[in-house]
């Protein structure tokens, strides 16, 4: 499972892994983040398990007001 975890200096989403006191987290290879390894709980805090993202892709289908476009278009 995915993660959502908080650290001292944001948050992340990724697959965990806990030995001793020592949390590793491990992001998607294509976010070009690094692995990092913290002191569990002083330095990262597990919020909980990712279970769905919802998310637009593309452009919106939803029509657009055309009095709103042609102001936009007359500051352009």
């Amino acid at each position: 499972p995915i993660y959502f975890v908080e650290t001292r200096d944001g948050y992340r989403c990724c697959w965990c892994s806990l030995n001793d006191k020592q949390i590793t987290l491990q992001p998607h290879p294509l976010s070009k983040e690094q692995v990092r390894i913290l002191r569990y709980p002083h330095e990262a805090d597990v919020i909980g398990e990712i279970v769905g993202v919802a998310m637009r892709l593309g452009r919106s289908r939803v029509p657009v007001d055309e009095t709103y476009t042609s102001r936009l278009r007359s500051f352009g």
